[in-house]
């Protein structure tokens, strides 16, 4: 028999009313504390509500990950407006601090939304009175293990095994890593897809080959300046990066100690964001399918809306090497 509000209401010893306030989305005027307490027993007891399917499409991205990283997701966020609009929902795109969402300050109108994409933010709270709500949740770029969240996620590990097959058909055999901060998912596996790869291509296995900064260009810059400036250690001959923003602040540092890319010093990025072809000289990086992963995640959306959804997915999408100028064979002693 299905659970009702008057069973709630009663497990919570508060009105019907305000069981009805919380899992509508309009309780302004219920503490944060029974707000989340009505949320919980409801989700203990297996409440369904009738969903009214709203008309927004919500579109949540961790602020500092949007700064650090804005030329990469605006061709996400750009397409999954486009599917939005080709379906006539309303899209609203909101950057939200790190941590905690603050539902408070988002502005969302739960009773008007139909789904919600999120990007490199997670909060137990939200996705829990998203899910009182049955609004379906999809994930882009990460996924929350032991959560069953649909995700759309890039193949990081052949990605980056792909850099370094590349470098090692043209010779390479001493190559550098810059990592980015270990903490997120994509960095895990784009770091074991390095490890991968140095067994796999014959790379050599040093630890100072490998270094960890933010994913900025000043954070490759400092990087690279690190691996250059050890002493007793000989340079490498070409270097991958997490992203192309490392790559782009690393070919500055390899500039700046007089070496020329690629005869001295080949290097590779990652992502393929608009700005590596333009730099000097045009970086060769792993392309990332950007506009298909923020078409994939409102189709994806929209299938759980519908009801077509009986199970978690999590969609692996392939990526592929763009060989541009600043890779070359190394350069013979």
């Amino acid at each position: 028999m299905a659970v009702t509000m008057r069973e709630i209401a009663g497990a919570q010893g508060v009105s019907i009313a305000t069981v009805s306030r919380v899992l509508s989305g309009s309780e302004d005027s219920v503490s944060e504390e029974v707000r989340r307490s009505i949320m919980q027993t409801a989700e203990r007891l297996g409440y369904q509500p009738r969903r009214k399917i709203g008309r927004t499409v919500a579109f949540l991205i961790d602020t500092e990950l949007f700064n650090l990283s804005s030329l990469f997701y605006t061709n996400i966020i750009s397409a999954a407006e486009k599917e939005a609009a080709v379906r006539r929902y309303v899209f609203q795109f909101s950057a939200i601090p790190r941590g905690e969402v603050p539902l408070d300050r988002l502005h969302l109108r739960f009773n008007d939304l139909a789904g919600v994409v999120i990007v490199g933010t997670y909060d137990r709270d939200f996705l829990l009175r998203l899910r009182s709500q049955r609004i379906p949740v999809i994930l882009v770029d990460y996924a929350v293990p032991t959560e069953d969240i649909d995700a759309i996620l890039v193949d990081n590990v052949d990605g980056i095994m792909r850099a370094a097959k590349h470098l090692a058909e043209l010779g390479h055999r001493r190559v550098a890593y810059i990592s980015g901060t270990i903490d997120s998912l994509s960095s895990q596996e784009r770091r074991h897809g390095f490890d991968l790869a140095r067994a796999a291509y014959g790379l050599l296995e040093e630890p100072d080959l490998v270094e960890e900064c933010p994913e900025s260009m000043s954070g490759g810059f400092e990087a690279m300046q690190r691996i250059l400036g050890r002493r007793g250690v000989q340079r490498p001959t070409a270097v991958i990066a997490y992203n192309d923003m490392v790559a782009i602040g690393a070919m500055d540092a390899i500039k700046q100690q007089g070496l020329v890319i690629p005869e001295e010093m080949s290097i590779v990025g990652f992502d393929d964001i608009s700005l590596s072809a333009e730099v000097m000289p045009p970086l060769t990086t792993v392309q990332v399918p950007k506009e298909l992963m923020g078409r994939l995640a409102v189709e994806t959306l929209f299938q759980a809306i519908a009801g077509r959804s009986h199970f978690t997915r999590k969609i692996l999408l392939p990526t592929r090497l763009v060989v541009r100028e600043s890779t070359a064979a190394p350069k013979r002693k």
